[in-house]
C-alpha cells in the first residue's frame, strides 16, 4: 500500500526529475526538436524519403534536442543517434533493393 507521501503522482514527479538531469528541460526539448522537425518536413524532397529515413530523423531530432538542452554529456543520446541511423541505412536498403528503387 502506498502512502499518502508516495504514489503515482510522486513517481512521476521523480522520473521527470531525474530524466531532466540527462535531457534537459522538457519545454526547451519541445522547441528545439519542433524547429528541426519544421526545417525537415518542409524541404521538398521530405516527402520523396522512405518512411524509415522520416522516422530516424525525427528521432535523431529528438535527440540532437536533448543533447542540446541537456546540462551535461550523455552519451546514450549519441549512442541512439548512431543506432537510428544505422536502421535507417539497413532498413531503407532492404525496402529499396525488395520494391526495385520505390519507395513507401
Amino acid at each position: 500500500m502506498q502512502s499518502s507521501t508516495t504514489g503515482p503522482k510522486q513517481d512521476i514527479d521523480k522520473l521527470i526529475e531525474e530524466r531532466e538531469k540527462t535531457h534537459g528541460n522538457f519545454y526547451e526539448n519541445a522547441i528545439i526538436a519542433q524547429n528541426i522537425k519544421f526545417s525537415m518536413r518542409n524541404h521538398p524532397h521530405w516527402e520523396e524519403m522512405m518512411a524509415v529515413e522520416r522516422q530516424s530523423l525525427e528521432a535523431i531530432a529528438d535527440k540532437i534536442s536533448r543533447i542540446i538542452a541537456s546540462p551535461r554529456f550523455f552519451a546514450e543520446h549519441w549512442n541512439d543517434i548512431a543506432g537510428y541511423a544505422k536502421l535507417a541505412a539497413t532498413l531503407g536498403a532492404q525496402n529499396d533493393a525488395y520494391y526495385g528503387g520505390t519507395h513507401d
